[in-house]
Parts: structure tokens; C-alpha cells; sequence
């Protein structure tokens, strides 16, 4: 399926869905939507980055949580994001057994 000469296909749009949503869990994190009290108001935020927040502890402690989880999470969902939508487009592609 071949889309117009520079018109992104629905695949790039595809890509910047769960990042998007990140950043957005972010800011409301740091809008305080999840509570204020102690650490529990970034535990959405560190919940979803589960594998990576574990790494990311120590840079909290330098950095603002909102600069940390909101540029290394966001880069880690959009890498999750590609990976998804590389599986998805190659099984659509994929030629079919006759």
C-alpha cells in the first residue's frame, strides 16, 4: 500500500500513539492527579515504566521526576511503540500460504 509523496502513512501516526500518552500521564503527574503525598503521586508514572523505572530510581534523586520519566520514559514507550507497529506491518505484509 503506497501513500502519496509526502503525506506520512498511518504506520509513522501509529508510532507516536503510546508516547503521546505518556507524556500525558506525565504532566498530569506532575499536576499533582494522582495525589500529593510522599512518592505515591509518580507511582502511575513508575508503574507503567516498570522494567526501566527500576534503572531510573538514581536519576529521580539528581533530576526532577518529570525530566527524567518524561524524556527517558517517553523515548523507552516511543522504542515499545515501534516495536509494535514493525511486528504489526510485517505480519500484514507477510505473503499468505496458498
Amino acid at each position: 500500500m503506497a501513500t502519496e509523496p509526502g503525506k506520512p502513512s498511518a504506520h509513522r501516526w501509529a508510532r507516536l500513539v503510546l508516547p503521546a500518552v505518556h507524556v500525558l500521564l506525565c504532566v498530569a503527574a506532575q499536576m499533582g492527579v494522582f495525589g500529593t503525598e510522599g512518592s505515591w503521586r509518580w507511582f502511575p508514572v513508575f508503574f507503567v515504566d516498570f522494567p526501566l523505572s527500576i534503572v531510573l530510581i538514581p536519576a529521580v534523586n539528581a533530576a526532577p521526576p518529570l525530566l527524567v520519566f518524561g524524556v527517558v520514559g517517553t523515548v523507552w514507550w516511543y522504542l515499545i511503540n515501534w516495536f509494535l507497529v514493525y511486528c504489526a506491518h510485517r505480519l500484514s505484509v507477510r505473503p499468505r500460504a496458498q
